[in-house]
């Protein structure tokens, strides 16, 4: 009671000092500085000892000889000495500023410590703030103008809180005027502290909601762990499979946890996908290897997840791979876990996870809903993921897919593409998500059961029936999780073999349809894969079983209009070739020629064997064809190879020892009168050295290809020296080369920047006086000209990933496409199927005349690079035409050049 009387007293005595203020106002005044005294006084109480224990040391000297005697007397005197450091104190005249800017600072203390509380408590200490001040301007608004006391409250709080209707203009009592503005310039400082708090706190909220790391609290959702190359281009195609399969193929929240800053992923994302793709993606920061970060993005309660491939595979040795080692090489360290068990961990957590989200009380939900699919890509053996993933049974349980990184061989699609130019176009539709081109579906389909495949083809009018997927056709159970048990012992290559043992492309249409059978269909969207109705399919039937019978009649007529046709095409092709290079211009490809050998130039800028290469050359080229290896000197592939004499009767190989990258080497392996030339060896190397090297070498090339008067002494030399060259230029069989005859020069590269792929198919397209005025230049257009298959590996490998992921059972369709054995993909001309050119031909004519052939047509490769009946157009590549033509009557126009893309299991 006696702090709070000095308290009040203090407070008065303030209040008196105002003499020219109104009674009301110093009452007011005085009022809040007796609340502030008050609100000083825990600090009193803590600060009175600390001040005592400051000046007792000084006390003694201060003291009088008269006041220490008394205090011996006192027999200890420590009490007597306080009291007279207390009276010199209050006897001071600083001390009362003293003890208020103690309070100020105590005050201001408290206002910190108010600050760090929630955005509800700095609300309620605005509040405490405002709600005093409310009650004093309301009794003192009473006491000068005599109002009521609830009207003065509503008034003053009309004027604290700046409500619109409130005027102190009008006010006659100028003690009440002064009082008001002070209530009023008390709630502007009020409402500017209130509006930044709550400002601070939403701009902080939006800051940790776009760059914090908060845990993601989303269920049956999709999460894709890690990041490498491929990271960009697999976002980018699952928003193109939400848009055709619909978003059960991703379904809920797309959430990527990446050990990249955020920010920096973020302003990727934004840069590459557009503001409205990268708000749609949820990315936190954290590694797959730690349980926090995967709990983090709920990948235990995901339905699909995509566990990426370390940067040392997906990426090629990356940045990432690079910054590790040299993060573990100056610590001291150099271990670094493996990629396989960087996953082998991730794998390991995420199955934990798996299973103690549906064992906890809330996860019925997960048991009811479809099995959890987790795609790994990866290059290794997957002995040790197979038994990190362990065993899960039960609705709800996990299922391991494993997606290789490289199912798209690409030493055999470089030998493809050497073979058939333009088949890196059909190929990237097929493996990629693109809008406006088909993908294949599996899909099961009761309706045609115990129908044949010949039958069950003519009721999709809207797809191409590709062929079945038959699980009991797998040679072995597909992996832990999956009814069957487990096959750790196997490996990624046998795995994966097991897989497309259930897929069966372009069966006979003998085959029947059976119950456990799913359909695998090349479609644009899903609503394209739903058949005919049961009466269509009856009528169908009967129209297919009336076909029979009159086969028989038939056949002799079928078979000269087909010599016929086959003639006519012939003759078509032929004229095409006498009229002049524009029909080559994607390098001309007929039946006639096919079995002509060919000379393929390899250059190996990493002077390792490519072996791979050469194996799938023999297997994709003519008997007796060329290919010459270029490496560097005392490299391993300069050293060449032992093979035997039926290998090299199948596909002669030799070899040149100098650079590669330079003009001489080039010159040397006889570049001017090859065929193909293979850019090999630069996967080692950086994205952007590698895009430059493939820049550089069509550059070296474009220089060093011969003058059209020129091309019969490369061509006959290469002819007299045996070296297969008839194919390369198709003017063996033409009887003489001639600018118009030879085919063009065909590049195949890998190139990753879209850019870097313009500058190259601008620089061809002027070459072979497509480009304008430029393109002659120097007579550059008089030369040979050349044509390109631009490889992007990681497009297609993100592709691969990305349709997997949604359909797990194309995992096989896309390894027996890639594989060596089995059915693949080739380029048919119209007349090896024996269909015309130039007239409409009804799309069901030409699936029957290529199901007479054995092989299944998917679509049509434009050799001018346009669309029939369009106007022509300077070619950026072959225009292909996967999947049934638009239209009520679907048809096909086939031009000079065009080609058929169609399933076969032999090239020939």
């Amino acid at each position: 009671m006696q702090e709070f009387d000095a308290s009040m007293r203090h407070g008065v005595a303030q209040a008196r000092a105002q003499a020219a203020t109104p009674h009301a106002i110093g009452a007011f005044m005085a009022a809040a500085f007796a609340v502030a005294a008050l609100v000083a006084r825990p600090y009193r109480h803590s600060a009175a000892p600390l001040a005592s224990a400051h000046v007792a040391p000084a006390a003694p000297v201060a003291a009088s000889p008269a006041a220490s005697s008394a205090t011996a007397q006192v027999g200890g005197g420590r009490a007597v000495l306080l009291a007279s450091v207390s009276a010199a104190q209050a006897s001071s005249p600083t001390a009362g500023l003293t003890q208020f800017g103690e309070m100020l600072a105590y005050v201001q203390y408290k206002v910190m410590q108010a600050m760090t509380l929630p955005t509800w408590g700095k609300i309620l200490t605005v509040m405490a703030v405002a709600l005093p001040i409310l009650a004093l301007g309301s009794g003192a608004l009473c006491a000068i103008t005599g109002e009521k006391p609830l009207a003065a409250v509503k008034r003053c709080y009309f004027i604290l809180n700046n409500v619109p209707g409130a005027d102190i203009a009008g006010e006659e009592d100028v003690r009440a005027a002064v009082l008001l503005n002070t209530m009023y310039i008390v709630g502007l400082l009020t409402f500017a502290v209130l509006i930044g708090v709550l400002g601070d706190d939403i701009g902080s909220a939006v800051e940790a909601a776009r760059l914090g790391n908060t845990r993601v609290p989303e269920r049956n959702h999709t999460v894709v762990l890690g990041h490498n190359r491929q990271l960009i281009e697999v976002l980018r195609q699952v928003a193109v499979v939400r848009a055709d399969r619909g978003a059960a193929a991703f379904p809920g929240q797309l959430v990527v946890l990446s050990e990249r800053d955020r920010a920096e992923l973020e302003a990727e994302l934004l840069e590459a996908l557009g503001p409205a793709a990268a708000a749609a993606v949820v990315t936190r920061q954290g590694s797959p290897l730690k349980v926090a970060d995967l709990q983090r993005v709920s990948a235990g309660h995901a339905r699909t997840v995509i566990l990426m491939a370390p940067d040392e595979e997906g990426g090629g040795g990356g940045e990432g791979a690079e910054a590790e080692a040299a993060e573990a090489e100056e610590g001291g360290s150099a271990h670094v876990l493996s990629a396989e068990a960087q996953q082998a961990v991730a794998l390991a957590a995420l199955h934990h996870l798996r299973q103690a989200a549906l064992e906890a009380p809330g996860g019925s939900g997960l048991k009811g809903g479809a099995a959890q699919t987790v795609v790994v890509q990866q290059d290794s053996a997957l002995d040790l993921l197979a038994h990190a993933w362990g065993t899960s049974e039960g609705a709800g349980a996990s299922r391991l897919v494993a997606s290789v990184s490289h199912l798209n061989n690409l030493a055999r699609l470089q030998a493809q593409c050497a073979a058939q130019p333009g088949l890196s176009a059909v190929i990237s539709c097929i493996m990629q998500q693109q809008p406006g081109l088909p993908e294949f579906y599996v899909q099961r389909v009761p309706e045609v059961v115990g129908l044949t495949y010949g039958e069950t083809r003519r009721l999709f009018p809207r797809a191409v029936l590709a062929g079945f997927y038959d699980p009991r056709r797998a040679v072995v159970d597909r992996g832990a999780g999956v009814a069957g048990g487990s096959n750790a012992h196997l490996s990624a290559e046998e795995r994966l073999d097991a897989e497309a043992a259930a897929v069966v492309l372009n069966p006979p249409d003998s085959s029947i349809i059976l119950d456990r059978h799913s359909l695998i269909l090349l479609a644009d969207k899903s609503d394209d894969i739903k058949p005919l109705s049961p009466a269509a399919a009856a009528r169908a039937r009967a129209h297919h079983q009336q076909q029979q019978q009159q086969a028989a009649a038939n056949s002799a007529a079928k078979a000269s209009a087909k010599s016929a046709a086959q003639k006519a095409a012939a003759a078509t092709i032929a004229g095409s070739r006498g009229a002049g290079a524009e029909a080559a211009v994607w390098g001309e490809w007929s039946e006639a020629a096919a079995g002509v050998p060919i000379k393929v130039v390899v250059l190996a800028f990493d002077g390792q064997s490519p072996e791979d290469l050469l194996e799938a050359l023999a297997d994709y080229c003519p008997a007796g064809s060329q290919a010459v290896v270029v490496a560097a000197e005392d490299s391993e592939a300069a050293r060449g190879t032992q093979r035997s004499r039926e290998e090299q009767a199948q596909l002669r190989t030799s070899t040149v020892a100098g650079d590669p990258r330079s003009r001489a080497g080039l010159s040397a392996a006889g570049v001017q009168g090859a065929d193909a030339v293979i850019l090999t060896g630069l996967d080692g190397v950086s994205s952007d050295q590698a895009d430059a090297q493939a820049l550089a070498t069509l550059l070296q090339l474009q220089a060093l290809m011969p003058h059209h008067n020129q091309l019969h002494r490369h061509f006959a030399r290469q002819s007299g020296a045996g070296g297969g060259g008839g194919g390369g230029g198709g003017g063996s069989s033409n009887g003489g080369p001639s600018s118009g005859g030879v085919r063009p020069l065909h590049v195949v590269c890998g190139v990753a920047d879209p850019r870097t792929r313009e500058i190259m198919q601008s620089l061809v397209r002027v070459r072979g006086g497509g480009g304008g005025a430029g393109a002659g230049v120097g007579g550059a257009a008089a030369g040979r000209p050349l044509s390109l298959d631009i490889i992007n590996a990681d497009e297609m490998l993100a592709g691969v990933l990305t349709q997997v992921a949604a359909e797990p059972r194309l995992s096989g369709v896309f390894h027996e496409l890639s594989s060596a054995e089995g059915v693949e993909v080739y380029m048919r001309t119209p007349g090896a199927l024996g269909l015309p050119l130039g007239a409409p031909i009804a799309w069901d004519t030409i699936q029957d005349s290529g199901r007479a052939h054995n092989v299944t047509v998917i679509g049509v490769v434009r050799g001018s690079g346009v669309r029939a009946g369009a106007a022509a157009a300077p070619d950026d590549g072959p225009l292909v035409e996967l999947g049934v033509p638009p239209g009520k009557a679907p048809a096909l126009t086939l031009q000079p050049g065009d080609k058929l893309v169609v399933l076969a299991e032999e090239a020939r």
